[in-house]
């Protein structure tokens, strides 16, 4: 048994001083974040949220990273200038250097306010809630613009996952219930050689168009059938969550909404019809709120030109971004 014991000990022995080794001579590709690499980290909140200080080269040579809240700033910005929090999931925090973000392009050249990338991935508008809650409770936030993908935002609204807020329904309407349990964060994530190995073998899905379309549109679509009044009445929930809030503190909230790319390239398609009409449903919902909002389908109409998404995620890219916001 010893035999087999000493060379196993020694490979990881070997693997652990690599690891030291490469998280000391990277650190111009990459900087860990409080959390190790991981982009993404367990937030007892939120669910999870944005590593803290977290910095990392691009293919493109570009820089994503996270200052000390997990907001994604570009650069420094005007100190003197209003803050803008931009609330939204990976449809406005791509995998893109920082000043390429859709936030960048917010504003113009106007120096007047300052727009920071503050939403995150994956996120729902139930997080989105709790997250412009602790904005302006931690760090005085009064203004904020809260980009809205109906391709899968609503449907996230009604997941049950015990490591997610989850909206319970009650005997006289809805509660908003924190996570049950924290994710914890893998060791393999505070080494860089583990985390590129573990991002080699589990992020081949993300190559994989199928895999996304179920993600940005299919699972919603599966739902409407029988779950469609369960996410606009759960949706409805939080939007009155999120309104009640910003009017008792003085907040400003605007809305943008972001529909499919099948609504844009392929309207009449039996799926784009379905979710057309979820879209025009969530109007509805934010009319009945008295919301302030825009639907930017028209806008990406009007700019749409081939290469406006990315073929694999069906995600907008930043070049279209910065077409959308500067012709908006």
């Amino acid at each position: 048994m010893k035999r087999f014991l000493e060379p196993i000990l020694l490979i990881i022995v070997l693997l652990f001083l690599v690891n030291l080794l490469l998280n000391f001579t990277l650190k111009k590709i990459a900087v860990p974040g409080r959390d190790g690499y991981g982009f993404i980290s367990p937030d007892a909140e939120l669910g999870f949220y944005h590593n803290p200080s977290l910095s990392f080269r691009t293919q493109d040579k570009g820089r994503v990273w996270s200052d000390e809240r997990g907001f994604r700033p570009c650069g420094t910005g005007n100190a003197s200038a209003d803050t803008v929090y931009v609330l939204g999931d990976s449809m406005i925090d791509l995998l893109v250097d920082n000043c390429k973000l859709p936030a960048a392009f917010m504003g113009g050249d106007s120096k007047d306010k300052r727009y920071i990338s503050s939403g995150c991935m994956s996120f729902s508008t139930m997080q989105e809630y709790i997250l412009l809650k602790r904005i302006h409770q931690k760090y005085h936030g009064k203004e904020f613009h809260i980009y809205v993908y109906t391709g899968n935002d609503l449907f996230q609204n009604t997941q049950g996952i015990s490591t997610l807020p989850v909206i319970r329904e009650t005997d006289d309407g809805f509660e908003l219930i924190s996570p049950e349990k924290t994710r914890g964060i893998p060791i393999t994530k505070r080494f860089i050689l583990f985390s590129i190995i573990e991002s080699y073998f589990f992020g081949k899905n993300e190559d994989d168009p199928s895999y996304w379309h179920d993600l940005m549109y299919g699972y919603t679509l599966d739902s409407m059938e029988e779950n469609l009044d369960e996410m606009l009445n759960k949706t409805a929930f939080v939007l009155n969550l999120i309104n009640e809030y910003s009017t008792a503190n003085d907040i400003s909230v605007r809305y943008y909404i972001i529909p499919t790319s099948m609504e844009i390239t392929s309207p009449n398609d039996e799926g784009a019809v379905k979710m057309a009409r979820l879209r025009h449903a969530f109007i509805d919902i934010l009319a009945s709120h008295s919301a302030s909002f825009t639907d930017l389908t028209p806008v990406i109409n009007k700019v749409y030109e081939p290469g406006f998404y990315d073929p694999v995620n069906f995600h907008l890219t930043s070049d279209a971004w910065k077409k959308i916001l500067g012709t908006h």
